[in-house]
């Protein structure tokens, strides 16, 4: 019984940690977008792309992209065999679909 009151105690601590933590995302980015949103006013007022801004945007997108195979092999390391092609499968799904959001989101 005392097992399963030390699971109960340290479960609501891990909830409250997680909890806790996203809060303070939530903030930092709230924080942090009028001074995204002075340097994108800056660059429309000037009507010039950054071409170093785009490069690194490419290059971000990219390895993202290449990251989901990566988590794929990882992920199949972690189960049995037989449903090691399901693994596979449910990456390179979510690869697509991250394609499609990028395409619909990045440039709406």
């Amino acid at each position: 019984m005392q097992n399963n009151d030390t699971y109960r105690k340290s479960s609501r601590i891990a909830w409250r940690v997680g909890l806790a933590s996203a809060v303070a995302m939530l903030a930092v980015g709230a924080l942090a977008s009028p001074a995204f949103a002075q340097e994108t006013a800056e660059a429309e007022a000037a009507g010039t792309i950054d071409p170093g801004h785009t490069a690194w945007m490419l290059v971000s997108c990219a390895l993202v992209l290449l990251m989901t195979p990566g988590l794929a092999l990882f992920y199949c390391g972690m189960v049995r065999s037989k449903n090691v092609l399901g693994t596979v499968m449910h990456s390179f799904f979510a690869m697509g679909i991250m394609t499609i959001v990028w395409v619909v989101v990045g440039y709406s």
